[in-house]
């Protein structure tokens, strides 16, 4: 089983950017944390007791326990996270309920005025941070089953769901006629940086002249023959 989680094969190109920037961010932390508590009295004394005292030590002691638990995130087969992100997903959801129990929540309220903490008795644990990590892994999760398809297949669903909401448009507002048309870069008028359809209700008399339709975009164009 374990040589299942562990492949080798799955990691042939590794992500340098990510751990370096995280690594970077960190030490920035830790920096401002010290230079913020620098003038203020933690006690004499040497030793690990004197170091915990620092919140400054503690970052250290955080960020590399991240560090530790970010490598062997890393080494495990991405497809075994995906194949229980469903289950990782409820597991840290189930804490964002339990912190919301009147007595529950509020383990850190005296100390940084935060009500949404659990007091776990040596550190109170804030479950919305757990939270970000299952719901970027469930997010990967349905990214990566998610049949895109080609952009043919693509552009076929994107008429199919004019159809119908044009359907719709009908049954609810009984239009006379439709306007459909796709705006493309700067100089076709687009933007929204999307792809999208503008479908659009006419009715009768809603302009002077309909004639032309959606050529009236281009003036001399509008009442001429169809270029």
């Amino acid at each position: 089983y374990v040589s299942l989680l562990f492949k080798p094969t799955t990691r042939s190109n590794w992500d340098l950017l990510t751990p370096l920037a995280l690594l970077g961010l960190g030490l920035v932390g830790i920096a401002f944390i010290y230079s913020a508590q620098f003038s203020v009295p933690h006690g004499s004394g040497l030793g690990m007791a004197a170091l915990v005292r620092h919140e400054w030590f503690k970052q250290i002691l955080y960020l590399v326990l991240g560090g530790a638990v970010y490598v062997g995130a890393s080494l495990i087969d991405y497809r075994f996270w995906f194949s229980i992100a469903h289950w990782f997903y409820l597991a840290f959801m189930v804490p964002r309920l339990i912190v919301l129990v009147p007595g529950v929540g509020g383990g850190a309220a005296e100390k940084w005025g935060a009500t949404r903490w659990i007091n776990l008795g040596f550190f109170s644990y804030q479950p919305s941070e757990t939270a970000k990590i299952a719901v970027l892994l469930i997010t990967a999760s349905l990214l990566v089953h998610a049949k895109i398809g080609t952009v043919r297949q693509s552009l076929g669903t994107l008429f199919d769901l004019v159809r119908e909401v044009r359907t719709l448009l009908v049954s609810a507002h009984a239009p006379d006629g439709f306007n459909l048309g796709v705006n493309c870069e700067v100089a076709g008028g687009q933007s929204v940086w999307h792809a999208h359809i503008h479908l659009i209700p006419r009715y009768t008399g809603d302009v002077v002249d309909p004639l032309g339709g959606v050529r009236n975009v281009i003036p001399r164009n509008a009442f001429g023959p169809v270029r």
